[in-house]
């Protein structure tokens, strides 16, 4: 992409227009919208599924745990690039990728699932936990208490819980250090 001069596409006219190259993310993949954060960028498909490159170090790319960056190699890309798993029931209708955390609003529920650094809360919490340090998620070796890995280093999903009081959630967008939804009473729905 336009980037931060280590490895810059976009510096001068002869890199833009026609020599600009189309980014890989699948082959017949159809991309709907495209979501950016300070080093990430995600897009979600026509199929719903959302597949994101780039930074990973608060696993705001929700795959490929094992890597602090996805996408600087041309084998990453293209098939290769997996969908975030985002269950069974997976289909998106909306994504936000925030400065190091990415949510996504799901198509058969309106509920927002959100994973990555939630140092200020931004990606919610386990509807379960009262308090931060009752949450099942391993804050031991850092202090940014990243959400989307735990102890096992496994993508851990949170719904936001705006959803399970009869909201549905219209559109969803996020900042550096926060996560906002619009939302709709469910009854207003029909």
């Amino acid at each position: 992409g336009l980037g931060t001069n280590k490895t810059n596409v976009g510096l001068s006219a002869s890199d833009m227009g026609d020599s600009l190259p189309y980014v890989d993310v699948g082959t017949d993949v159809k991309v709907v919208q495209v979501a950016m954060g300070s080093g990430h960028t995600c897009v979600l498909t026509d199929t719903g599924h959302v597949k994101c490159w780039g930074a990973n170090t608060f696993g705001q790319l929700g795959h490929n745990k094992n890597y602090k960056f996805w996408g600087n190699r041309t084998q990453h890309m293209g098939d290769a690039l997996p969908a975030v798993d985002l269950g069974p029931s997976g289909r998106v209708r909306q994504i936000a990728a925030g400065q190091y955390h990415t949510c996504a609003v799901m198509e058969a529920t309106g509920r927002v699932r959100c994973w990555g650094n939630n140092e200020y809360g931004q990606v919610g919490f386990n509807t379960e936990c009262e308090f931060y340090d009752k949450c099942p998620v391993d804050w031991s070796s850092n202090s940014r208490f990243r959400i989307g890995l735990n102890a096992n280093e496994t993508l851990r999903l949170v719904d936001i819980p705006l959803a399970d009081t009869g909201y549905q959630t219209l559109k969803v967008t996020a900042g550096s250090g926060h996560t906002c939804a619009l939302i709709r009473a469910a009854a207003e729905a029909t």
